[in-house]
């Protein structure tokens, strides 16, 4: 018998196939060196099924549990759990086997017969939000498990509800993009976590808008034709956007300056109340003044004054 073993074990010199009736020993060798010797043993037993599959599950368009007419349930999983993707090759599988299969790879519940239960589906979605795309008719805990997850799942889901865009938003801002009509709620939460989203949101409400800026007032060059309010909001968090803002009136212009009086540099024909302001926020803001006034040049020398006095 170890005589016949070492020469099936001899790769490309024999087979079971010219072995007649081999034993178990014999069956254990050949599918060790090579699992498609299964294919010559009509009722493989559990240890040659697990034999012949142990770490030989990877790429393989045939595996081991291909080769095998009615597979243990032990042979089923230790397969499944080697490579999730081998269930396609398993007709029936129980439950046990569907769970472990989708633990390891929730993708591959498009390889398993419905009907899914929900604690399978509930797997899937836990360990591969993207896998709801397979799941049509989910139920709400599944849709959030898969948001939860992935987000971005959310472009699977049909009509998703206010709550689910939420959470999909919270966890990802950039989720908003597969969302075709986000609700405002769903809208203030991605600008919250993210301004720069709203270069993505076709028509912002004035309150999405807003909290786009006070997030970060740069938003605003992402906001097409945003209001007065809105521009004041982000003037007055970051004067320096008055360099992009065209036909800016004189309250524009003094929001700018005592938020940064250097501001006064994207200022052409300043009012001298505008130049006054910009000095007493930055007294080095003079060096933008064309033809200072008198009284521009008396708040230059106060505010030059104390600031010498405070660093003195």
């Amino acid at each position: 018998v170890a005589k016949l073993i070492n020469i099936i074990m001899i790769k490309g010199k024999k087979s079971l196939a010219d072995v007649p009736n081999p034993t178990r020993a014999m069956q254990l060798a050949a599918v060790r060196n090579n699992f498609k010797e299964l294919q010559h043993i009509p009722n493989p037993c559990e240890e040659v099924q697990l034999a012949a599959i142990a770490d030989r599950c990877y790429n393989y368009d045939q595996p081991p549990i291909s080769f095998i007419v009615r597979p243990t349930e032990a042979a089923q999983l230790l397969s499944v759990q080697t490579n999730a993707a081998t269930i396609r090759h398993i007709k029936n599988p129980p439950e046990s086997v569907r769970m472990a299969a989708v633990q390891r790879a929730g993708s591959v519940l498009e390889h398993i017969e419905p009907p899914w239960s929900l604690e399978l589906q509930l797997a899937a979605v836990s360990n591969d939000g993207s896998a709801i795309r397979f799941i049509p008719d989910a139920c709400a805990r599944v849709r959030l498990a898969a948001i939860r997850d992935e987000p971005l799942a959310i472009q699977f889901l049909q009509d998703p509800t206010e709550e689910e865009q939420i959470a999909a938003v919270q966890l990802n801002p950039w989720a908003l993009k597969h969302i075709k009509a986000p609700t405002e709620e769903a809208q203030l939460a991605a600008v919250t976590m993210s301004e720069a989203i709203i270069q993505n949101i076709k028509h912002p409400s004035k309150a999405v808008q807003l909290a786009a800026v006070k997030q970060n007032p740069r938003a605003w060059f992402h906001i097409k034709n945003p209001s007065k309010e809105v521009t004041l909001a982000a003037l007055a968090r970051d004067g320096t956007i008055i360099n992009g803002v065209s036909g800016h009136t004189e309250e524009m212009r003094l929001v700018a300056v005592r938020q940064n009086g250097l501001a006064l540099e994207h200022i052409q024909n300043a009012s001298e109340q505008v130049e006054i302001e910009a000095i007493r926020q930055n007294w080095k803001a003079i060096q933008f003044v064309m033809n200072p006034s008198a009284e521009v040049l008396r708040e230059f020398l106060r505010e030059y004054v104390a600031h010498s006095v405070m660093h003195a």
